[in-house]
């Protein structure tokens, strides 16, 4: 199952400051309209702000908000294997679980 939250276009200035697990999306025929292409965890604004500088392409991002870093990176590994069950790959911008 993926983050159970709607994507939504990325604003800077509207990312929460808090620590989560995070995906990124780009636009796709798929149930959601998007296809996921990476899936995180830290700091929010601090991670979008990296990737948004990045070669990544993605557009539109969805997040779980988390208690801790801990927290998010455990949530972090889950997404991922749910990921590689569901597609039978990781995203393509995730090389490795964790």
């Amino acid at each position: 199952m993926a983050i159970a939250q709607p994507f939504t276009g990325y604003e800077p200035q509207k990312v929460p400051d808090r620590v989560g697990v995070y995906e990124l999306g780009r636009p796709a025929p798929t149930a959601t309209g998007y296809k996921v292409v990476y899936i995180g965890s830290g700091r929010l604004p601090r991670r979008l702000r990296h990737h948004d500088r990045s070669d990544k392409h993605w557009s539109v991002y969805r997040v779980e908000l988390t208690e801790s870093t801990r927290c998010a990176r455990q949530r972090e590994r889950v997404h991922q294997r749910r990921f590689l069950e569901r597609e039978g790959r990781l995203p393509v911008y995730n090389d490795q679980i964790g």
